[in-house]
């Protein structure tokens, strides 16, 4: 008797079925590869509120700021306030989170002054009177103008400090002497408003 070439696939089936086993055969080959973590999204710009109000001193410093801030005082130069507790920073140098203190002022030419003049001119006197050590400042680029960062203690109010200044040279010859106080851990995260209010920053001789 001939068998047929398939008997012997057939009897190996039903070996295999008998067994409860099934027929191997090979898994299909994956046709991706591992898949890449997603990118993370890059930091959102701080948002720059709009500076829709406006001051001019009786000296000629114009200062565009924010809507909802305290009305600035603007006899000489501009003193400007976020709220009060950037006014109480201005009177008690002590940093208060969420206050900023502005002091903007005029500076008639001088081609010798510069900004570590000006930063000793502003706060000796303050270091002297009011018991505030400064660290080592730190200069950079506020914008596109040259400007100090310092961090100071005041121990005898228990609170510290944290300050920028620069020096803007404007179209009548002189600078923009630009002064912010506010809490030193806050330095960074309000340096997009600053830096606009600093940008609007201008001195027209009255």
């Amino acid at each position: 008797m001939r068998v047929t070439p398939l008997l012997p696939f057939v009897l190996i089936v039903l070996l295999l079925a008998a067994c409860g086993g099934e027929p191997v055969t090979d898994a299909p080959a994956s046709t991706t590869g591992p898949t890449e973590p997603p990118a993370a999204e890059a930091p959102a710009e701080p948002e720059v509120p709009a500076l829709a109000k406006s001051v001019t001193s009786s000296d000629g410093v114009t200062v565009n700021y924010p809507d909802g801030w305290l009305d600035p005082a603007a006899t000489v130069g501009v003193f400007l306030y976020n709220n009060t507790d950037g006014q109480n920073i201005m009177s008690f140098m002590r940093g208060r989170p969420g206050g900023m203190a502005f002091q903007i002022g005029w500076q008639p030419n001088n081609d010798e002054l510069s900004l570590q003049d000006a930063y000793t001119f502003f706060f000796s006197p303050l270091i002297a009177n009011m018991g505030v050590t400064m660290n080592e400042p730190e200069t950079f680029m506020l914008g596109d103008v040259e400007a100090i960062k310092a961090i100071g203690a005041n121990t005898a109010a228990g609170s510290s400090l944290g300050l920028y200044t620069a020096l803007k040279p404007v179209d009548d010859g002189g600078f923009i002497t630009f002064v912010v106080y506010l809490d030193p851990s806050e330095l960074d995260a309000h340096t997009t408003v600053i830096e606009a209010i600093l940008a609007g920053a201008s001195h027209t001789r009255p």
